[in-house]
């Protein structure tokens, strides 16, 4: 089965309290968290998902507040990147039979106690059981980004985080060292800045957020409480990723079509991804094959933008490095460390690591840290190769 399409959720667990639920008659919204954390769906997939409801309710905050956000991700709707889910008769009867079922168990206090108590997974669950047929019939897999309710949680728990679709974030994640949509905030705007808007966003959002989730709340009443406050506060944010996504925008360009004319897509979509969605363990055979498509992309395009994306270049081909590590790692060392795998291929590519790493000491952002990513991943190599020996 082909996969060449992800879906993007947002808020759809709240149609559990709607009274037509396949009209998706319910309010939602996109995770802004998607477009740095998880934005390498957007050139590796040739079509990104999400419900109309989602996509429209963020255009109308664009409108209201003039967040920059929405404004992205309605650029990518303009750029036949992000398209709304048109729900046929067949499937509009399907997810009101899901929801029925659904809300026999899950009630609305339910809902509001999962949304207040960051409880991710339950709401992840609640989603992907709503709408996994559906995705899986329009040759779709669930995006692994982050859940929107997590913004709203100083201290959210690892655990709480997982996803069911690790396959997919082990190929997407890692990338996103090189390349995102956006820079994170912290990237953008000074330590002052972010805890001031941080601030402005607990004072006035945070205690409306459930009800407004829930549709308890019209968004325009909620639109209205934002405006009251201090919209100054989230200005310097705004401009900073408005000015950034005007760089980024021909490079995702760039890479689509790379993508697709140097042949990633057709190997991802048909062959690759199927083959992982039934034996996650594939990724051991996967990584150098992955590895030699990607990087003939960046090379692509590297020598279409310029000389520009240096350096970008360098921190995709270390997230390359991570997908490599995750399936050494994975040969020797069950449960895979994934927080260890992540933290120590930072700076790395293949290799002989430190090797790599003294070609590169012209990059100084990465340098200490992958002097330690170094220093680890060669004693990991070691230690795990010589478990193997003695395996044998």
């Amino acid at each position: 089965m082909e996969f060449n399409s992800i879906f993007l959720s947002g808020w759809e667990y709240n149609l559990l309290l709607s009274d037509e639920p396949g009209s998706l008659d319910m309010p939602s919204g996109l995770p802004a968290k998607a477009l740095w954390e998880t934005g390498a769906v957007f050139w590796l997939f040739e079509n990104v998902h999400c419900t109309k409801p989602s996509l429209e309710c963020d255009i109308d905050s664009m409108t209201a507040l003039g967040w920059t956000s929405p404004k992205i991700f309605s650029d990518l709707n303009e750029d036949d990147i992000l398209l709304p889910l048109q729900l046929t008769e067949v499937e509009k009867a399907s997810l009101t039979y899901r929801v029925e079922a659904i809300r026999n168990v899950v009630k609305e206090k339910d809902l509001r106690d999962y949304i207040e108590q960051d409880k991710v997974r339950a709401l992840e669950a609640i989603k992907l059981s709503l709408f996994g047929e559906i995705i899986n019939s329009r040759k779709c897999l669930p995006c692994p980004s982050p859940n929107c309710i997590s913004h709203w949680h100083t201290h959210s728990s690892p655990k709480n985080q997982e996803h069911d679709y690790d396959y997919v974030r082990k190929l997407v994640t890692p990338l996103n060292v090189g390349f995102r949509l956006l820079k994170t905030p912290e990237q953008l705007v000074t330590k002052a800045n972010l805890e001031a808007q941080v601030a402005e966003e607990r004072k006035i959002q945070k205690p409306l957020i459930s009800s407004v989730v829930l549709g308890r709340i019209p968004r325009d009443e909620y639109y209205s409480s934002v405006a009251k406050g201090n919209l100054d506060v989230y200005r310097p944010l705004s401009e900073r990723q408005l000015a950034n996504w005007k760089q980024t925008r021909p490079i995702l360009a760039a890479l689509r079509k790379s993508a697709s004319d140097t042949g990633l897509w057709a190997k991802l979509h048909k062959d690759w991804l199927p083959h992982l969605r039934e034996d996650p363990t594939y990724i051991k055979t996967l990584a150098p094959a992955f590895e030699k498509g990607v990087t003939k992309v960046l090379k692509d395009v590297e020598h279409s933008q310029g000389s520009g994306i240096k350096e970008w270049v360098y921190y995709t081909q270390a997230g390359l490095c991570t997908i490599g590590l995750h399936a050494l790692l994975s040969q020797f060392l069950p449960p895979e460390p994934v927080g260890l795998v992540d933290s120590i291929a930072l700076g790395l590519m293949t290799g002989p690591a430190k090797e790599q790493l003294d070609k590169r000491r012209s990059l100084p952002p990465l340098t200490k840290k992958a002097q330690i990513a170094a220093e680890i991943a060669n004693f990991l190599i070691e230690t795990t190769t010589l478990r193997k020996d003695t395996q044998k």
